[in-house]
């Protein structure tokens, strides 16, 4: 999903902090590293521009401030000075975001652009210290392959607490729009005096199920049932130390969508489009089962957005049709922060951080798996052979539709025999790797799909029910199989018409 990222908060010290750190420089070795980079950034922030740059995290240690005028960041380990940081500085324990742009800019007040750009292919990044030629920090000689919106670095761990920002039935102010008001409601700034003040969760039942969800003056039947799809609520919460954070989750009941901003920055949605208006409606449905528990959304990407002191989570919830018999938003925010933190070696991050602290780091990723066979119509018996390039990774395979997992599923110790119509889904695991995702090849044997469960029993070998949601219906329509065309007709020409297979027969998907 893309949508418009917050600000980084890149920390800038002045007047008496600025003051000390000339006096105390702090360029030992041991001060500033590179803690993170990003070479194929495409939605976890933007730059000023608007532009999904890539990007590097330099990081203090401490125990000082440091002014970073006069050291240097570079691609090239023939040109140790490619590109010299201005008059910047970190406090201890902080973050300096700099965009690998090639746009070089190097205003101090402003967003630090190199004026190199970074190869997901492998490349070379290393901080210099003043002199020149000291290398205080470096990814090299060349890096790994690196991944979209995958993030590498330097794994930084130490002692945890977990803290909620915010929880269900805090004071907010909500309101059913009866007009555009644009986006300057999801900003601190805004006036929402005129608002009905209330307690989250924020909804209606028409029936039963939410009402007992519902905080002091929460329920919006009144205006919105029947009347509009659209519901916005603004919750003011405190942070006294947005830093040090390694996890941000924002935790969302809601039925039937939402699009949530911190601090008027878009963080995180569901059933929300990316442009949305005061009448908008949820693309799509969540069933009231599942809006009785709290999913999470994952915003530490966002994290850059938290301010000391007042805060702000609005969110514009959004009901399926003005017809619906219920709606629900409850929100809160959880964190994770990190005290006497330690940095270990490098590798993939489980999270991209920017800004923040890092979470645990993963070696690499097992390859995709690559089917001998393709998915197609057959009439003969064959083998399929499924093969991962990762040396000693384990392949798993399954044939009911379920989902492969690393203790689910048949391991994979040669080739498979395929004689009658065949889902089979295979994916690879190895430890300390990110699987695969599940790949799936649909083998169809229209001798035996014509004539499947010809009173819809299931077949020999098939799931008697769902294992992912699934509605299963097998057997062929036996008004278009015997009725509008004959079984050699069908058979002889499976692609001429794909309704002609609207039976929702087993065999079906691709």
């Amino acid at each position: 999903m893309i949508f418009p990222k917050p600000p980084l908060r890149i920390t800038k010290v002045i007047g008496l902090a600025l003051i000390l750190a000339l006096l105390h420089p702090g360029s030992s070795s041991a001060d500033i590293i590179i803690t993170e980079f990003m070479a194929s950034n495409n939605s976890v922030i933007d730059d000023e521009d608007g532009e999904s740059s890539d990007w590097i995290e330099i990081y203090n240690t401490g125990p000082a401030l440091v002014n970073l005028d006069g050291f240097y960041l570079t691609d090239d380990p023939a040109d140790l000075t490619k590109w010299r940081i201005p008059n910047v500085t970190i406090a201890v324990e902080d973050f300096v975001i700099v965009f690998a742009s090639a746009k070089d800019r190097d205003d101090p007040e402003s967003e630090l652009h190199t004026n190199f750009r970074l190869s997901a292919r492998g490349d070379y990044i290393a901080l210099i210290d003043r002199d020149g030629t000291s290398v205080l920090s470096e990814f090299g000689p060349d890096f790994p392959e690196q991944f979209e919106d995958v993030s590498y670095g330097l794994e930084q761990t130490g002692n945890t607490t977990n803290i909620t920002f915010l929880q269900s039935g805090a004071d907010c102010r909500r309101v059913v729009p009866t007009g555009s008001l644009g986006l300057a409601w999801t900003a601190q700034g805004f006036d929402d005096a005129s608002w009905p003040a209330a307690t989250t969760g924020i909804g209606y039942e028409n029936s039963s199920g939410y009402e007992t969800l519902f905080g002091t003056n929460g329920d919006v039947g009144a205006q919105m049932s029947g009347i509009n799809t659209s519901a916005y609520i603004r919750i003011p919460f405190d942070v006294a130390d947005p830093t040090g954070l390694i996890g941000l989750t924002l935790d969302m009941k809601y039925d039937d969508g939402f699009i949530a901003y911190l601090n008027g920055v878009r963080i995180a949605s569901s059933n929300g489009p990316q442009s949305a208006d005061w009448n908008t409606g949820a693309s799509g449905s969540n069933d009231d089962s599942a809006a009785l528990l709290f999913e999470g959304f994952d915003i530490i990407a966002h994290a850059g957005s938290l301010q000391t002191g007042s805060n702000l989570l609005a969110v514009h919830g959004l009901n399926v049709s003005t017809t619906s018999s219920d709606f629900l938003i409850v929100p809160q925010i959880r964190a994770v922060r990190i005290s006497d933190p330690s940095v270990g070696g490098p590798g993939y991050l489980d999270s991209a951080t920017p800004g923040s602290f890092n979470g645990s780091t993963f070696s690499g990723f097992v390859s995709d798996t690559v089917f001998s066979v393709d998915r197609g119509f057959y009439d003969d018996p064959f083998q399929v052979e499924i093969t991962t390039s990762t040396p000693d990774a384990t392949i798993r395979w399954t044939t009911d539709g379920s989902d492969p997992t690393a203790s689910r599923g048949t391991v994979y110790t040669g080739p498979i025999d395929i004689s009658q119509t065949t889902v089979l889904r295979a994916a690879a695991f190895k430890t300390d790797l990110v699987p695969t995702n599940i790949d799936t090849q649909t083998y169809l044997f229209l001798d035996d799909v014509i004539k499947q469960s010809p009173n819809g029993q299931v077949p020999s070998g098939w799931p008697r029910s769902g294992v992912n949601g699934q509605e299963l219906n097998y057997g062929m329509d036996p008004e278009i199989v015997g009725g509008r065309h004959s079984e050699q007709e069908v058979i002889d020409s499976p692609e001429g018409d794909p309704d002609d297979f609207d039976g929702h027969s087993a065999g079906k998907s691709f």
